[in-house]
């Protein structure tokens, strides 16, 4: 199991007892949810220790019903080598250096992500949230943050309530994710946005994503381009 131990936020002061049902209203006050989304992820990727390329991500995001990201490689100039539309039901990829282009069904975002992780858990991801709001069991004080626990759950809360960390076991057995947050600031829709993220996920491979997001704005609507072109050939 992944250690529990949260990331401090520096500043905050005591803390009142609260009941677990007046957490999980100050979860979903805090709860992230434009319609639309777009900005930028500096991507650092480890596969059991082994730091992968590093990735410049440009997203765009439209509420429950798709994201659009443009992959470029983190070497200082703009060179897109990949674009991604992804929908609950669907993964689109267009590799453009090998001219290959993918549609597959969303359950095989498995192939890359070896947890069990679905259109909404992405959304979260991208947007900061908490991946579980409702259903826990106890509420602790730990130093200066809340803790949040059910089965195979355990949430940390800063004292205004914005996540600091989540530990999360497959019910299945199949893994663990652990995601800390950090860098707070205010959005254009007055949103609080955690900037920098760190994501494990351990399972038959050990897995790490670095984020740092930049230039976050909830305007829309926002044009998804995402037409492969006759040079590209459809790939199984």
């Amino acid at each position: 199991m992944a250690s529990c131990k949260s990331t401090k936020n520096k500043g905050a002061g005591k803390l009142d007892k609260q009941t677990v049902r007046y957490a999980e209203q100050k979860l979903e006050e805090n709860l992230l949810a434009p319609e639309w989304m777009s900005g930028k992820i500096k991507a650092k990727y480890f596969v059991d220790g082994d730091k992968q390329q590093g990735l410049i991500i440009d997203y765009r995001l439209q509420k429950d019903k798709a994201i659009w990201m443009s992959v470029s490689p983190n070497i200082g100039i703009k060179l897109e080598v990949g674009r991604a539309l992804i929908t609950p039901d669907r993964i689109q990829v267009m590799d453009k250096i090998n001219k290959d282009y993918y549609d597959k069904p969303f359950k095989e975002i498995y192939e890359y992500i070896d947890y069990p992780i679905n259109f909404t858990d992405l959304q979260n991801i991208i947007l900061g949230n908490a991946l579980v709001r409702e259903g826990y069991q106890k509420l602790e004080t730990k130093g200066d943050q809340y803790a949040l626990t059910a089965d195979g759950i355990f949430l940390f809360l800063n004292a205004d309530y914005t996540v600091a960390q989540m530990v999360m076991e497959d019910a299945g057995g199949q893994g663990t994710i652990n995601g800390n947050f950090y860098s707070y600031e205010t959005i254009d829709n007055g949103s609080k946005f955690p900037n920098d993220r760190r994501y494990e996920m351990q399972s038959d491979k050990n897995y790490s994503l670095e984020m740092q997001f930049s230039k976050v704005a909830t305007e829309g609507p926002l044009n998804m381009p995402f037409k492969p072109s006759s040079k590209y050939e459809r790939k199984n």
